[in-house]
């Protein structure tokens, strides 16, 4: 791919964490030490991204825009600022970086860096945390900012958000050994008890850390090698603790799972189901700052970026209005828009009937007779594996007048890839594409 892509993604990258560094600015001029902890960690992941992003774009070359080298100026000297007064304020006993010291006396920026001097010289903020948490969340120590104190800032840029999909250039060559920032420990000992986390962590090299999973984790082929008798619905605190872990990788925390664990000095790293690309991305590059794969982490990003964005243009251009239902069981629970599920068919302009029904939950119920009345064009069937299929939708009630029935599209669609917030999104969105391209005739 073309190296304009790679730049635009670490132009996304310094926005971000540009915008992040005006939040802890804020955090700190307003003294309550929870926001300056949530505002720090926020950053300390933005600049990871940032770090890799740019050590992926130097191995295709030089950083010439002049704008873009003053903005990354401007935020080393704001992070500089920002580190000096958690130092101040909260006592924080850590000598300054000597990679931000060199970095800005680098005017051209052009020299390769190694990825833990780019993290060390892009997160200067993370002496704001407490060094001892045993989570891998920072925690800033609870300790008052004084009021009326200013916080110098010299970056004004404008506040960019990262776009969801990036064709960026994917023939960077990252370095595969898991390594942390200097005197961050790298996990060997981790659980996982997601299985998109599972995936995850194989595809940014850190399957080689992991010791065991949870008994739905069946992707890739590798796992099989792992011990599986833990549950990520019904975990058992001690079960896990006898693996001695030094991380344990969950995604919805709604049983206390993780106070349970850290209770017990077993750091904990949780990432709730995505709703949107953009989370997507960032649960990848927190597991690979988690694990000592950043770099890989954001190849990962940006491969996926880049394959979803080949499959939506393979697909046919539609028409306006088609319409769309994604099944996830027979008594038809449904995904609306406003689930991952719902943002990957948004990719191909698909319109989803269950929208105007969404309870808030992102997977109402329908009746029969709405799914009759709203005519889909297409259904797809998230619970094939379960003997749903074209012919037993239909022979319901009613149901073979619908278009999605007479027409042939009744797509049945895997219950892995379709359900997980991981890189085989990209297989989900190819089933997707494929049937489009099969059904046109129809519409």
């Amino acid at each position: 791919m073309h190296p304009h892509s790679l730049k635009q993604h670490f132009q996304d990258c310094l926005g971000i964490a540009e915008k992040r560094a005006q939040v802890l600015t804020s955090a700190l001029l307003a003294g309550q030490a929870d926001l300056v902890a949530a505002a720090t960690q926020d950053l300390q992941q933005s600049t990871m991204a940032l770090s890799a992003s740019l050590q992926a774009l130097q191995q295709r070359g030089r950083l010439e825009d002049s704008d873009l080298k003053q903005r990354l100026r401007s935020l080393g000297r704001n992070l500089a600022q920002q580190r000096e007064a958690c130092l101040r304020r909260f006592a924080v006993v850590e000598p300054p970086s000597s990679h931000l010291s060199s970095f800005l006396e680098d005017p051209s920026m052009n020299k390769p860096m190694t990825i833990g001097a780019l993290i060390a010289l892009a997160i200067t903020s993370v002496a704001c945390g407490d060094s001892s948490s045993e989570s891998v969340s920072t925690n800033a120590p609870a300790t008052a900012v004084s009021a009326g104190e200013t916080v110098p800032t010299e970056s004004s840029a404008p506040e960019t958000e990262a776009a969801d999909t990036v064709a960026p250039d994917t023939t960077a060559v990252a370095d595969t050994t898991a390594a942390a920032p200097e005197g961050v420990s790298v996990p060997n000992k981790i659980i996982s008890l997601s299985p998109t986390h599972t995936e995850i962590l194989f595809a940014i090299g850190a399957g080689d850390q992991l010791i065991a999973v949870d008994d739905q984790s069946n992707y890739p082929a590798e796992v099989a090698a792992l011990p599986n008798d833990l549950s990520g619905f019904e975990p058992n605190v001690e079960a896990i603790a006898a693996y001695e872990p030094d991380l344990v990788v969950i995604a919805d925390d709604y049983n206390g799972l993780g106070d349970q664990l850290r209770a017990l000095g077993i750091p904990v790293w949780s990432g709730p189901a995505a709703t949107a690309f953009d989370e997507m991305y960032a649960q990848i590059e927190q597991l690979g700052a988690a694990t000592g794969h950043i770099a890989e982490a954001a190849e990962l990003v940006l491969d996926v970026q880049t394959d979803l964005a080949a499959v939506v243009e393979s697909a046919p251009d539609l028409p306006e209005g088609i319409t769309y239902m994604h099944e996830v069981d027979n008594t038809l629970y449904v995904a609306t828009s406003a689930t991952f599920i719902g943002k990957v068919y948004a990719l191909f302009g698909l319109t989803n009937i269950a929208d105007e029904s969404d309870d808030g939950s992102g997977f109402p119920q329908l009746s029969a007779e709405f799914v009759i009345a709203a005519n889909p064009d297409f259904i797809f069937l998230g619970d094939a594996l379960y003997g749903e299929s074209a012919e037993t939708v239909a022979a319901r009630d009613g149901w073979a007048s619908i278009t999605a029935v007479a027409s042939g599209g009744v797509i049945p669609v895997d219950a892995d890839t379709s359900s997980r917030w991981g890189p085989r999104v990209v297989d989900f969105a190819q089933s997707i594409a494929d049937a489009l391209s099969s059904v046109t005739v129809g519409i």
